[in-house]
């Protein structure tokens, strides 16, 4: 059981991480970051976009090798996700290409998939004792 939670945890590592790389490119013309809710442009989305990026690489190497800030960071992760996901149908609104269901699955989909990361490293960390 051991391994097939740090095996799940290095996935959802290397996804958190391909999701950087996402942040990351955004200044140089690879979309706008959605920042609590709102689409950003111009200068912030030029700041907050890679800033957001390195968080998650950081995170991402603390997963890998069970770093104990691990865990707190990917809370404030998943708490991030979970509050941009609503809050962007507020000030945005439905993106043009879902309807309100495909919506309503993209969110619970990627609010499940930011809290499992925090899931599995508590799990890690309670089979290290």
């Amino acid at each position: 059981m051991k391994d097939r939670i740090g095996l799940a945890t290095k996935v959802v590592a290397i996804v958190i991480a391909l999701r950087s790389l996402m942040n990351l490119a955004k200044p140089f013309g690879a979309g706008r970051l959605v920042f609590f809710g709102h689409l950003l442009s111009g200068w912030p989305n030029t700041i907050i976009a890679p800033l957001l990026g390195i968080y998650m690489l950081v995170l991402v190497y603390g997963m890998w090798t069970k770093k104990s800030f691990a865990l707190p960071m990917s809370i404030a992760y998943a708490i991030f996700v979970t509050l941009n996901v609503p809050l962007f149908v507020v000030f945005e609104g439905i993106p043009a290409q879902f309807n309100a269901a495909q919506y309503a699955l993209f969110g619970i989909l990627g609010i499940g998939g930011a809290w499992l990361a925090p899931w599995l490293i508590s799990r890690q960390q309670s089979t290290a004792v």
